[in-house]
């Protein structure tokens, strides 16, 4: 069956895909066994005008400070994302486009990969996300923005756009 376009992992996919959700599937979680693998970090690119990594990875399971990854004067956009999610791996090429051609915005890497980990923990807590990819947008001043379930360039796109 194909995946609809534009959506995200969600508790649907996992049964249709096999994908492991992040939150709210207890019930599942006895038929899967966390590989223990951690996704590699993402290599830093460019450093923006300001000195800050263009790409960095905040964290790849451990807890973290969501405002650690505020880069002042930049837009920043925060992917919550796993290795397995093909709708997060749908997202990063298209983010990494984006941050490229733009001097003013910056990608923070969150890894959900092992969804026992801190991370995914938080992030379900913090900011209720229920699928993947999930993206928060912040300010140069770092305000929150807005945020964007599946892995819809074009509404990113939208929250930055002609700020």
């Amino acid at each position: 069956m194909a995946r609809k376009k534009g959506g995200s992992a969600s508790l649907g996919d996992i049964l249709l895909y096999g994908a492991i959700g992040v939150g709210g599937i207890a019930v599942l979680s006895s038929l899967f066994k966390s590989s223990g693998a951690q996704a590699a970090s993402v290599a830093p690119s460019a450093a923006t005008p300001g000195g800050a990594d263009k790409v960095a990875t905040l964290t790849s399971g451990a807890a973290y400070n969501i405002e650690d990854a505020l880069v002042p004067g930049s837009f920043t956009i925060v992917e919550f994302a796993a290795d397995w999610c093909g709708y997060c791996q749908e997202l990063k090429p298209k983010l990494h486009q984006l941050v490229q051609s733009r001097d003013d915005v910056v990608l923070r890497l969150v890894d959900l990969t092992d969804r026992n980990s801190p991370a995914s923990a938080q992030a379900v807590r913090e900011f209720n996300i229920q699928s993947i990819p999930y993206t928060r947008v912040y300010g140069p001043s770092g305000q929150f923005l807005g945020d964007v379930s599946g892995p819809d360039i074009g509404q990113v796109l939208a929250i930055i756009g002609g700020r």
